[in-house]
C-alpha cells in the first residue's frame, strides 16, 4: 500500500530545497524573494500589472506593491498609467532592469529548462499530465471544503 503521508513529506522536501536555492538565488542579487519572483514574471510571461503579479505568484497585493516600489526605487522597472483603466498601471523593465534579468533571470529560466530537458518527452508529458490532473483533484476537493463550511455557517 501506498504511504500518501511520507509521499507527500518527501515531495514537500523537494518543494523547500527548490525554493531554498531559489532564496539564496534572491539574495545574491541582493533582492526579496518577491522582487525575484516579480522580474521574473517581468522578463519571462505577460504579466504586466500589480494585481496580474499577486494572482499569478499567489502573493499578497501589500507584498507584491511594496516589492514593485522596491524595484522602482533601484531603477529596475518603471510604471505607466493605462488608458483602459486610471487607478491601474502596467509595470515595465527599465534597460537596467532589463540588463539584470539577462544577467540573473534568464539563466534561472535556462537551468529550468534543461532540468526538464533532462528528461525524456514522454516523462515530461507524464509529468504535465499528472500535475495537471492532481492539481484538478486537489481543487475540487478544496471546493467541497469551501462549500461545507459556507453550508455551516449558514452563507
Amino acid at each position: 500500500m501506498i504511504d500518501l503521508r511520507e509521499m507527500d513529506k518527501e515531495l514537500s522536501r523537494f518543494e523547500k530545497k527548490e525554493n531554498k536555492i531559489y532564496h539564496q538565488l534572491a539574495v545574491k542579487v541582493g533582492m526579496s524573494d518577491s522582487a525575484f519572483a516579480i522580474l521574473g514574471c517581468l522578463y519571462e510571461e505577460e504579466v504586466t500589472t500589480q494585481n496580474d503579479l499577486a494572482e499569478f505568484l499567489w502573493l499578497p497585493k501589500q507584498t507584491v506593491n511594496s516589492a514593485v516600489n522596491k524595484l522602482v526605487e533601484t531603477g529596475y522597472v518603471y510604471l505607466k498609467k493605462m488608458k483602459v483603466a486610471r487607478n491601474n498601471k502596467s509595470i515595465h523593465l527599465t534597460e537596467k532592469g532589463d540588463e539584470l534579468c539577462k544577467r540573473y533571470i534568464l539563466p534561472v529560466v535556462q537551468a529550468e529548462k534543461r532540468a526538464l530537458l533532462r528528461m525524456t518527452e514522454a516523462e515530461i508529458k507524464s509529468l504535465f499530465l499528472l500535475s495537471k490532473k492532481q492539481s484538478l483533484f486537489l481543487q475540487e476537493e478544496l471546493s467541497a471544503l469551501l462549500e461545507e463550511e459556507d453550508v455551516k455557517h449558514g452563507e
